[in-house]
């Protein structure tokens, strides 16, 4: 279980607790062990899972997003404030 960039490899450290699976970190050569989950947690285009999948093409990738976007999810440190002096 692998995962692209910071969020990627949070949620495939998280799953892998969960699953009781091995996590590789992503980029890693993977010696034969069958097929790989590769996870992200928000997908806009689809690029960077896409390249991904092609890296690990010879362990047979199963690609999961937990977010598609758009809308583009918010995190709680990116809310917009109303501004009440007006």
């Amino acid at each position: 279980m692998t995962g692209p960039g910071r969020s990627g490899a949070v949620a495939s450290v998280y799953a892998s607790h969960i699953l009781g699976a091995a996590f590789i970190p992503f980029g890693q050569m993977i010696p034969e062990i069958g097929q790989l989950l590769i996870i992200d947690t928000a997908r806009s285009s689809g690029a960077t899972l896409r390249r991904a999948a092609r890296k690990y093409s010879n362990h047979c990738p199963v690609v999961l997003a937990l977010w598609e976007e758009p809308p583009r999810v918010k995190f709680w440190y990116e809310k917009e404030y109303i501004n009440d002096r007006n």
